[in-house]
């Protein structure tokens, strides 16, 4: 089995996290490292189908850790 690559994402203003004004966190694992994950979180989301205002951040493992920390 290949090597997973895994990504973190802030995602801000989307309706899966609450809409205007909220803030969510997701990751992603790709095994092809040739794999774009910013695209791949914004087809997922449809980010540019239902709104302009909702922004993926890519963020790092740690913040990620930390961000979600609470929630487990």
């Amino acid at each position: 089995m290949e090597k997973k690559h895994r990504y973190y994402f802030k995602v801000l203003n989307d309706e899966l996290f609450g809409g205007e004004g909220s803030e969510g966190y997701m990751s992603l694992a790709c095994y092809d490292k040739n794999d774009n994950p910013v695209e791949i979180v914004k087809s997922a989301l449809y980010l540019t189908k239902y709104s302009s205002n909702v922004e993926a951040i890519e963020i790092s493992e740690e913040e990620y850790l930390k961000a979600t920390e609470e929630d487990q």
